[in-house]
């Protein structure tokens, strides 16, 4: 292997120094060092706080460098969260590296036993804890300086990779480490078990803190979109109520004008405009519907009802309100005079006037709805049956150990509660006009878990499991779905309130692409991550053009105060003839269904990062919900 200079970060990790009240001593000298090496070249130099999500975002921003090393936040302190965070970060631990750290400097000093160090790689990069000090970080980072650009050889993964190092020390491949061919990229999941073939829930060894970088939610919603596919099966339907729900899938021309001749817009009497007002026999009546009729006749009228053919010969049309009768025999009027202007086209709809042939009637991604325009026009334009792209098919599973069917008859036990997602995530969805396979209740065990995936995997398009997607000991959902189904995780946390461990997960099955969203188990988290990525997704599935939430400026109801994460509030959306007014549903807890009682909207609030309150009255965004 070429002689190279490896890419280093440096991630000073200090509540003092990120505030700018201490000056970064270890940080310099670190960089200093390593740069006159000659073997490692500093990219960047990073101070974050002692904060965990900051500590892990600056980890995942440098994933691009051979080595991170970061120093300070080691200890026993109660702010001192480095080695948590990284251990949750890495995916093999380096504990030889350790060792070789904590032996050397408890030859210095006893105090040595006071440090924490882990060490460990993710992907190909290779990452050190250091002490705080400068002292203890140079010794630390001294004591490994003849092995770690042997690791950083390996973890590259290049051919031949770490001959250069045995051949300069006279080492031959048969020494007591052993190299792997195999590597698993972009596992992030937790993995307690030592052979990795049976996922054990030990709670000693679960991450303290996620290794999931968190994702603000435009984004985590554009990662949807982007990775969903429109389904190109397309299917014959007959035009009637069953299109409700279908996205066209190509354009539709009328194939007859409407009308196909020329009809009366009134109920009154065909005349030649012409002959001007007077009275005229009255030559005959032509109602809608019944058959032909010939010329009008020279002095006469005919008269017409609303709908029906206006006859050859006349081009106007009085309604009967502008007209007197003269005579007449028993039921049959004899004489009409006609009163008024009378112009050419009066009251008259010409042919096509409504549609005509070859006219645009829908085009291709539009939704036919249950409110009737499109079925009409289908109807009007002759249109018998027309290609819509299948519907997806979602299957729908509730995780917990604790669950219990609202068709059980049994008393719960302690602990129990019923399962709420299922039959509303089952309702949103008929709502919406998707066919549901129901996967039913699983408890916290893989085997369990993994077959009812499969099941949905293999007879629907998205999946939507509810519960095991945060950090509990029995949340299995994540590991499941990256170690079992080798299914590739987009984001495993949503900066998001509620629903902040929504996951969202793509599998490929055969020529098609499967989407599983696992969303929080408590109901409300459940039903607004639903309708903020799970019906995008079907929408775009389904070959809708207009795929994003409608998006309506309301007056809030109150004033608000800021959560430090991103918020959707439940409201009921009024108009008071003047605004959109938003009234609350209650106490907003995720926990808590009855928030979604009467609710037509999700109120969106922005980060108390960006502002501390929302006045009453003040006009913000709320999205409808669809019903």
């Amino acid at each position: 292997m070429k002689s190279i200079k490896f890419k280093v970060t440096v991630i000073t990790v200090s509540d003092r120094v990120s505030r700018g009240e201490a000056i970064d001593k270890s940080g310099p000298a670190i960089c200093e060092w390593l740069n006159s090496s000659g073997k490692f070249v500093v990219k960047r130099q990073v101070v974050v706080p002692d904060e965990p999500e900051e500590l892990l975002q600056a980890l995942n921003a440098n994933l691009d460098v051979n080595l991170i090393l970061t120093s300070g936040g080691t200890g026993f302190g109660v702010r001192d969260i480095t080695p948590e965070v990284v251990k949750g970060f890495i995916e093999k631990e380096a504990s030889g590296f350790t060792i070789a750290m904590i032996t050397n400097s408890l030859q210095i000093t006893p105090l040595a036993a006071l440090s924490r160090p882990i060490c460990g790689v993710k992907q190909n990069t290779l990452v050190i804890t250091l002490p705080g000090s400068t002292k203890g970080a140079l010794e630390n980072i001294k004591a490994l300086e003849t092995v770690i650009p042997h690791a950083l050889e390996l973890i590259s993964g290049e051919k031949n990779a770490g001959e250069s190092f045995h051949k300069n020390i006279g080492v031959s491949h048969s020494c007591v480490h052993h190299h792997s061919a195999e590597k698993v990229e972009g596992i992030l999941s937790n993995d307690p078990t030592a052979s990795g073939s049976i996922l054990l829930t030990i709670v000693t060894k679960r991450a303290r803190i996620s290794p999931f970088p968190m994702v603000e939610y435009a984004d985590a919603l554009q990662m949807v979109l982007d990775e969903t596919e429109e389904i190109s099966q397309v299917i014959k339907l007959p035009v009637n109520e069953s299109l409700v729900g279908y996205t066209v899938a190509e354009d539709i021309f009328s194939k007859e004008s409407v009308p196909a001749f020329r009809a009366s817009i009134v109920d009154g009497y065909a005349v030649k405009s012409s002959r001007g007002t007077g009275v005229f026999k009255v030559q005959a009546d032509i109602i809608a519907g019944h058959g032909t009729f010939n010329e009008l006749q020279e002095g006469c009228i005919i008269r017409i009802t609303t709908g029906a053919p206006v006859p050859t010969g006349a081009d106007a049309v009085v309604m009967v309100e502008d007209t007197k009768l003269k005579s007449f025999d028993g039921d049959t009027e004899l004489e009409v005079e006609l009163s008024g202007k009378i112009i050419a086209g009066q009251n008259i709809r010409p042919i096509g006037s409504d549609l005509s042939v070859g006219e645009l009637l829908l085009k291709k991604g539009q939704k036919v709805t249950s409110i009737g325009g499109e079925i009409g026009i289908l109807a009007s334009g002759g249109i018998k049956e027309i290609l819509v792209v299948r519907k997806p098919v979602v299957a729908v599973l509730s995780t917990g150990n604790e669950l219990f069917d609202i068709s059980d008859t049994k008393e719960l036990k302690f602990g129990a509660v019923r399962d709420a997602n299922r039959p509303t995530l089952k309702a949103a969805l008929a709502s919406v006009g998707y066919k549901v396979i129901d996967l039913g209740i699983q408890s916290d065990e893989v085997d369990g878990l993994l077959a009812l995936l499969k099941k949905g995997l293999e007879k629907a398009d998205i999946v939507i499991t509810t519960g095991g997607v945060s950090m509990g000991e029995k949340d299995l959902m994540k590991p499941i779905l990256e170690r079992y189904l080798q299914a590739k995780i987009h984001f495993g946390r949503v900066n998001l309130k509620p629903g902040k461990p929504t996951t969202f997960a793509t599998l490929s099955s055969g020529n098609s692409k499967k989407n599983i969203f696992c969303l929080p188990g408590n109901p409300v988290s459940a039903l607004v991550t639903f309708y903020l990525f799970v019906l995008p997704a079907l929408k775009k599935m389904s070959g809708l053009e207009n795929v994003k939430h409608t998006a309506l400026k309301v007056k809030a109801p109150y004033a608000i105060s800021l959560d430090s994460r991103p918020e959707f509030q439940r409201v009921v959306v009024k108009y008071n003839g003047q605004d959109w007014i938003a009234t609350g549903t209650g106490n907003q807890i995720s926990s808590r269904i009855t928030s979604f009682l009467n609710a037509n909207a999700l109120l969106k609030l922005p980060s108390s990062k960006e502002r501390k309150t929302i006045a009453a009255g003040e006009l913000i965004d709320a999205y409808l919900l669809e019903i």
